[in-house]
């Protein structure tokens, strides 16, 4: 009955770490797709406010 007891808090020991790791590395996941996104963002963004401008210009040139 001992022996039953200890295996039994054993695999719930178990089950929680394992637990904690899957939630600790879904959680590392989200964050880093979440921080990584947001500057790639920015980096499009800027592209195409770069690449609108130069189409600007150069319309503005062939017309003169």
């Amino acid at each position: 009955m001992t022996t039953t007891v200890v295996q039994d808090s054993q695999w719930v020991t178990a089950a929680i770490s394992a637990g904690a790791v899957l939630i600790s590395s879904a959680a590392a996941a989200w964050i880093t797709h979440y921080f990584t996104g947001r500057p790639e963002r920015r980096r499009q963004e800027h592209a195409d406010t770069q690449e609108a401008a130069k189409r600007e210009h150069q319309a503005k040139l062939s017309h003169e």
